[in-house]
Formats: C-alpha cells, sequence, structure tokens
C-alpha cells in the first residue's frame, strides 16, 4: 500500500493531493507517537487524581462572595431596558440590498498565427467549410464580441422615517446602484425608488410602496452626552437585524474625512459593514444618530464607530422629501478654531468659534458680526466650538432670522441675522476688485489687504488673494482649498488682487485644468485644479 502510493506521487497529475494524504498520515502518525510517549504522564495523572479525589479540602468554608440584590437589580433593569428598546425599534429598522450592473469590456478575439501556406486561403479551409459550413466561419470572423455584464451586491440598512414609506439611509449605501431592495422585519420585500441625496452629508432618502410600517421614533441627538448607552441595530455582514450595546464616547467628531458636513457621534457599539444606515438608539428606544462609519485595521469593529447625529439627519430628511434637494444657510462669515490661548487672549473662556473675517454685503455684514467676535449661541443653542457653529449655519432655513451671542471686547452682545442661502453666496458678494465669486470652482476670494494680512500672520508683499468661502463638495473643496488658504499664482501669473484671480483663470480652459499656488499654515504648495472632474 505504502509502495503503491509513493508511486502514485511520482505521477504529475496526483502529486499535490498525494502530498496532502501524506502529510495527512505524518499527522495521524505524530498524534499516535505523542500520545505513547505521554502515556506514562497520563497514567500519573489519573492516579493523582483518584488521589485527590479521596482527601478532604481544607479550606471547603471558604466560597465565592454572593452578589448583592441590589447589584442584581440594577443589572435585570439595564437588560430588560435593553430587551425592550430592542423590541420597540426592531420593526423601524430595515435591510436594504443594493445591486450595481457593471459593463465589463468585451473579450478581444485572439488574431491567427500566421498561415505557413502565406496569405490566403488556406488548403483545409475548403474541407472545414465542407463540415461546418461555411457561414459559420463568416459569422465568426465578423460578429462581434458583446460587453460582459456583472452585478455586484451589498447589504445595508436604514430606517423608516414615516407612514409614507421613507427610509433614511447612507448616501454611499445607494450611489451608483441600478437596483434597491428593502426588507421589512416581517420579511415582506419592495423594490425602493431613491427620493434624494446629499452626499455632502452622506445621507439619501428611499421610499417603497408600503402599508403597515412602523416609523422610528426620532430623539434629540443635542440631548445625548458623553457616557449614554446606546445600540446600534442594523445588517452586520448581512446577519439581519442584529443589536449590540455601547456608550457614547464622544461628540462632535469631524474632519474624519466622510463628508463635507462632520460632526459624528462616536460609539463604542460594535459597528460592521452592512449597519451603515442603521439606527443608533437611547434607551428610550428614540433614533439619536444614522450609523455610518468605523475606524478599523481589519475590516471589522473595533469600537470607533460614528453615527451622524439625527438632528442634522432629520434637516437633510425633510428637505430632500419637500423638494429632492438640500437648502443650506449661508452666514457670510470665515471662522476659525477657538484655541485656549487665543481665547485668553480676547479675556474669554469656554467654548465658541472665531470669527476671522466677514464677507461684504453678507448676511453676516448686515447684522453687524465683526472680526475678532466669539459666537457663543446660536439661536438658542450654545456653541462649542467652529465645526458645530458650520453646522448650525447650514441647517438653518435661508429666510430664518436667528438670534446670535457673541463676546466683543470684554462684554457679550446679542445680534439678529436674517440667513441667507448658500447657493446665493456668489450673487451677494461684491465684485469690485476686493471681492470675487468663482463659481466655477466653488470660492469666494478677497484681496489680501494689510489688515487681512495683519490677521492671517503674513506679510502684506506676498500678495495674492484669500479664501473666504469654499463650498462644499465643490471643486475646489475636493483639491483640498480651505477658508483661510492664500493663493498667489495662477498657471506663471502671480496676482495681486481678486480682479487679476478672475482674468487669470479666464485665460485658461478650466476644462483641462490650470495650476495654482497656495501658501496654507505658512507653507508653500502647488494644486492642480480642473473642472469637470
Amino acid at each position: 500500500m505504502h509502495e503503491r502510493a509513493l508511486a502514485q506521487c511520482r505521477n504529475p497529475t496526483v502529486a499535490s493531493s498525494c502530498s496532502l494524504q501524506g502529510e495527512h498520515r505524518m499527522t495521524r502518525t505524530r498524534i499516535r507517537g505523542f500520545s505513547l510517549a505521554a502515556a506514562p504522564t497520563l497514567i500519573a495523572a489519573i492516579a493523582l487524581g483518584a488521589l485527590t479525589l479521596h482527601t478532604p479540602i481544607a479550606r471547603s468554608q471558604e466560597r465565592a462572595p454572593e452578589i448583592s440584590e441590589e447589584a442584581l437589580h440594577h443589572a435585570r433593569s439595564l437588560s430588560e431596558a435593553f430587551r425592550e428598546v430592542s423590541r420597540a425599534s426592531a420593526h423601524s429598522v430595515v435591510n436594504i440590498r443594493t445591486v450595481r450592473i457593471e459593463q465589463m469590456p468585451p473579450r478581444q478575439r485572439l488574431a491567427p498565427p500566421p498561415s505557413p501556406f502565406g496569405p490566403g486561403r488556406s488548403p483545409f479551409d475548403e474541407m472545414f467549410e465542407r463540415f461546418f459550413g461555411e457561414q459559420h466561419f463568416d459569422q465568426q470572423r465578423q460578429e462581434p464580441q458583446q460587453p460582459q455584464r456583472r452585478e455586484r451586491s451589498g447589504v445595508a440598512s436604514g430606517v423608516i422615517i414615516d407612514d409614507s414609506g421613507h427610509v433614511l439611509t447612507n448616501n454611499h449605501v445607494v450611489q451608483g446602484a441600478d437596483e434597491i431592495e428593502v426588507t421589512l422585519h416581517d420579511r415582506r420585500t419592495f423594490s425602493a425608488t431613491v427620493i434624494g441625496t446629499d452626499p455632502q452629508t452622506d445621507l439619501a432618502v428611499l421610499r417603497i410602496d408600503a402599508s403597515g410600517l412602523a416609523p422610528a421614533r426620532l430623539g434629540d441627538s443635542d440631548a445625548l452626552e458623553v457616557g449614554d448607552w446606546v445600540l446600534a441595530i442594523g445588517n452586520p455582514f448581512g446577519f439581519e437585524q442584529t443589536v449590540t450595546a455601547g456608550i457614547v464616547s464622544a461628540k462632535g467628531r469631524s474632519q474624519l474625512g466622510l463628508a463635507d458636513f462632520e460632526y459624528f457621534i462616536q460609539t463604542d457599539a460594535a459597528i460592521n459593514p452592512g449597519n451603515s444606515g442603521g439606527a443608533l438608539v437611547n434607551l428610550e428606544g428614540q433614533v439619536v444618530g444614522i450609523n455610518t462609519a468605523i475606524t478599523t485595521r481589519t475590516g471589522g469593529a473595533l469600537g470607533i464607530g460614528f453615527a451622524i447625529p439625527i438632528n442634522m439627519a432629520r434637516h437633510v430628511a425633510d428637505s430632500l422629501i419637500d423638494t429632492g434637494d438640500v437648502e443650506r444657510g449661508f452666514l457670510g462669515v470665515q471662522i476659525q478654531p477657538l484655541t485656549p490661548e487665543i481665547a485668553e487672549s480676547f479675556g474669554h473662556t469656554g467654548g465658541g468659534a472665531l470669527i476671522g473675517d466677514v464677507a461684504e454685503n453678507s448676511p453676516a455684514a448686515r447684522a453687524g458680526l465683526q472680526p475678532g467676535d466669539i459666537v457663543t449661541r446660536f439661536n438658542g443653542r450654545p456653541v462649542r466650538d467652529m465645526n458645530e457653529f458650520r453646522n448650525y449655519v447650514a441647517s438653518t432655513s435661508p429666510g430664518s432670522s436667528v438670534e446670535i451671542h457673541v463676546f466683543r471686547d470684554g462684554s457679550r452682545t446679542t445680534l439678529q441675522a436674517e440667513i441667507g442661502r448658500l447657493d446665493d453666496r456668489a450673487a451677494q458678494a461684491m465684485r469690485d476688485g476686493d471681492t470675487a465669486a468663482i463659481e466655477e470652482l466653488g470660492v469666494v476670494v478677497e484681496t489680501l489687504t494689510p489688515e487681512a494680512a495683519a490677521r492671517m500672520g503674513v506679510s502684506e508683499d506676498i500678495g495674492g488673494v484669500f479664501i473666504t468661502e469654499v463650498t462644499p463638495g465643490s471643486v475646489a473643496a475636493r483639491a483640498g482649498l480651505r477658508p483661510g488658504h492664500l493663493l498667489i499664482e495662477v498657471g506663471a501669473r502671480r496676482i495681486t488682487d481678486a480682479n487679476e484671480f478672475r482674468e487669470a483663470l479666464d485665460a485658461y480652459d478650466l476644462t483641462r485644468g490650470v495650476r495654482l499656488q497656495v501658501l496654507a499654515d505658512g507653507v508653500r504648495r502647488y494644486l492642480f485644479v480642473r473642472v469637470g472632474r
């Protein structure tokens, strides 16, 4: 038998499988050898165990301490809360399956090798055509190869937000999808249509034609505190209606590169691929966030997950349902972080957003906001940092009148402002040589004046224009341009004011692109921007 096995291994066609069998035989042999070698030890251990069983336990009086009834009551109460929240929320969370159809390029037919008989028909062509037919050969020579179709499927989650069948989820879940299928808690499945998407917040609204729905109760994400218990409900890796528990680890996470408007809730509740678009729920059974992303090195949960606050998501969803688009508020200020050192220099304690500059003819200018103002409250809500202030303004409906509290020159002042429309920013920007709105790039720039240079901590001799506004999702935003960046050159032309910047851009075909020199954080660098990419 052994000789027969070795002989088969010498045959190349069975060598790989035979080597695997050989490994198995070797493993079994080693196990038998180990068992035999270990036999005396096992016998000794058995004998010792027999003696031990008949030996009285000297410290039989010592027992593990009992858990108090009070502690058990608290634990059972928390467990019961988890159960109640899971039951109440499960009917509002749906599974989403997407299909993306990709057209692959047709396979190229290999050209026939050169005939030894030279160009033209070979002596064998007539013989083959007699058997297979001349029409078959002509079809093979002329028939074009059809493109190959490939389907890519994905799984995710969503939240039912009303009785009309609207489902809130992430934009990245449905982006580019050709087919979207929603499965409810009761296993009913429906084809979904996209009502609207907002890549700037990574949110989307779908609609299904269904009855008997159980809309989620939406909570107040501003009321969340770090340390609060939350549950993440979704469809991780396709495992339906999975519930994980954790706490709010942090609030206001931004600059993650996931969206233009970021103010994420961070949680250690396990979020995995497939949870995107699912619900983050508090212990009252209210949705406080839409699960969106994780930080991972393994592809799975590492205890750092991010959810879009439901207050932001509610505004986007309402706007998408009403108009199919998202209208955002515009104030017309350049804001910057309020560091402890800067706050102390102004004599201010606490949080806020620092106004670096105010665009002329903007809602902020008309309201009386000034450079150096520290915004502490916006429309009745405290402002803790610049990102929170930016999101507050963006989520305010254009035309709304808001109250803004500022700290100025050691005292507190209250101003009234009428919020403008972000898309109307260009119409409000002055075109008198000091300010220019470059709609193609999505920026508003101003000439670098001595006052502005002093505020920015740069020499006025540098010249150029500084950016006061960048449209989220624009060419400029994708290139990495931000408010406060200084633009010095367009192509090889050095610029000195906003008019020259406009003229320099006009000299280029922006669909082919142009090189810009930028000064940011004291460092010069070059960027290449192209419209339409």
